[in-house]
């Protein structure tokens, strides 16, 4: 488990305004990226994101973490980049503040942030039990694909992945998301397909 923070700083030092997503990526370790927005769960201007694996490490010394402040329009607002040291590793997390130019840096085309969540539940609707391995694949989009654990940074039986890549959309409406499930012991559980709409795409999120 490893947790970054930081606060959204305008240009002249005060703290930004809430309501900005704040997207932290491990670039060294691209399958690992949250998304929180300001003012939401750490305080004004803050922002706190949690990685966390049950079978691999998710960061190592000498990883590459970015993070960017997005608006609602997407106009990339801000971006900076910082290595993972020995301390980080030891003190389970890291605080990277970030400021905000004075004028957007660039216009963000498509939507190249994509946040897939819902709960996997029992055949008597009650959520399963923690540990479920939950893949999130968008098909039309390969090699698009999250791996995560039920439970894991969500809640009971919950699972959430978010899609990030500044270079290309993650996804569009028409596109088709495939989410496998497997038991704890490794054993195929559920399978679900669901297509994309606009205005899953204009939400920049879907619960399935």
């Amino acid at each position: 488990m490893f947790q970054i923070n930081g606060t959204v700083l305008n240009a002249d030092g005060s703290v930004g305004r809430n309501g900005q997503n704040v997207v932290v990526k491990n670039t060294s370790n691209p399958r690992h990226v949250q998304i929180d927005t300001t003012g939401n769960r750490a305080g004004d201007g803050r922002y706190v994101v949690t990685f966390f694996d049950i079978e691999a490490p998710v960061v190592q010394t000498g990883d590459i973490l970015e993070v960017s402040v997005i608006d609602k329009d997407s106009n990339l607002l801000g971006q900076i980049s910082q290595s993972i040291i020995a301390a980080d590793i030891q003190a389970f997390g890291k605080r990277i503040d970030v400021t905000l130019g004075t004028t957007p840096t660039r216009k963000i085309t498509g939507t190249n942030l994509f946040q897939i969540n819902g709960t996997v539940y029992t055949a008597k609707g009650t959520p399963v039990e923690d540990g479920f391995t939950v893949t999130v694949k968008n098909a039309s989009k390969p090699p698009l694909v999250q791996i995560t654990a039920a439970g894991a940074v969500a809640g009971q039986g919950r699972y959430i992945v978010t899609f990030f890549n500044f270079a290309e959309p993650v996804a569009e409406g028409g596109d088709v998301v495939e989410i496998a499930i497997l038991d704890k012991a490794g054993n195929p559980f559920a399978q679900k397909k669901q297509t994309l709409t606009e205005a899953d795409v204009k939400a920049f999120g879907v619960t399935i």
